[in-house]
């Protein structure tokens, strides 16, 4: 399998021949289309949604363990699936809409997104769960090499910046969000995934609005073959930082996982808000970082 590393179009050579936009005989001849940076922004908050989402079950395990008695280990796979399901996405379906275009990939996506919440609000058991996080994982990195390329083709250096903050932003307001609709909402193993699929709604109508910025092009079938390839010349680097970049991603997942337990295994209190905070905190901090050292050499912040 090959890591291939393309090297994007700007937005100012990619909006010149757009192809046709079958969005745009229903606005009229004049109708408004959001491209640039207003588009970036749609972008960078489906990004949010998605990864909230992904984070919103972590205060909910405690619930679902009560309810269906299973372990901390069942707890761990329910959340690990979802890691491997995104991986095995963004190595099939990563280049999917350079051939097909980035809308009809993201409207797709949210579309099955919207399935897996679905499934999730209906539960009755771990299957379920399991499902669920697979069908999430997939749709989440499906749409998330869509959501990095149209922000490139839109905006690069702030495409750039958005696809570096936004998943952390996600990651953390789900979080916490989460653990509040559960410590003071009514029926939250319910009502924080219909709140969720009410926001992809709002987002998918926005995506149609967006302006398509790639034409359709043979080779979607083949574009599915996993290819991980590395320049030479990057190829020390890359690897050198492989080992950190896993324990940076273990860590996330342990917190994704086992963090609620962990902070009441360690304090005594069953506050299922001190629980999500463990995990917005490490999310949030990492927005931190990036914005403070996002111009900071790469060999400064390792």
């Amino acid at each position: 399998m090959t890591l291939h590393l393309q090297v994007r179009r700007p937005a100012s050579e990619t909006v010149v021949a757009l192809p046709p936009d079958p969005f745009a005989r229903r606005l009229g001849r004049g109708g408004y289309r959001l491209s640039g940076r207003p588009a970036v922004f749609v972008l960078a908050s489906l990004i949010v949604a998605l990864l909230a989402s992904s984070a919103a079950p972590t205060p909910l395990y405690a619930i679902y363990q009560a309810q269906w008695h299973f372990t901390p280990i069942t707890t761990t796979v329910v959340f690990g699936v979802y890691a491997l399901a995104v991986l095995a996405a963004l190595l099939t379906l990563g280049k999917l809409s350079d051939y097909v275009g980035r809308r009809p990939v993201l409207l797709t996506a949210i579309a099955v997104h919207a399935g897996a919440l679905v499934i999730f609000a209906t539960a009755t058991g771990v299957p379920a769960l399991l499902s669920a996080r697979v069908v999430q994982g997939l749709s989440t990195g499906a749409a998330l090499g869509a959501i990095g390329a149209a922000m490139l083709d839109m905006d690069r250096e702030l495409g750039t910046f958005a696809n570096a903050v936004a998943p952390g932003i996600g990651t953390a307001s789900g979080a916490i969000a989460s653990a509040l609709a559960v410590r003071f909402l009514p029926d939250p193993t319910h009502l924080i995934y219909l709140a969720l699929i009410g926001v992809l709604a709002l987002q998918a109508v926005a995506i149609a609005a967006m302006r398509e910025t790639v034409s359709r092009a043979p080779g979607a079938l083949a574009s599915l073959r996993p290819e991980i390839t590395i320049p030479r010349t990057l190829r020390t680097p890359v690897l050198t930082a492989v080992p950190v970049l896993i324990a940076v991603w273990a860590l996330a997942g342990l917190y994704g996982a086992l963090g609620p337990a962990l902070v009441h295994a360690l304090t005594g209190s069953d506050n299922v808000v001190l629980g999500g905070l463990s995990f917005f905190v490490l999310a949030a901090s990492a927005v931190i970082a990036t914005i403070v050292l996002r111009r900071a050499a790469a060999r400064t912040v390792s």
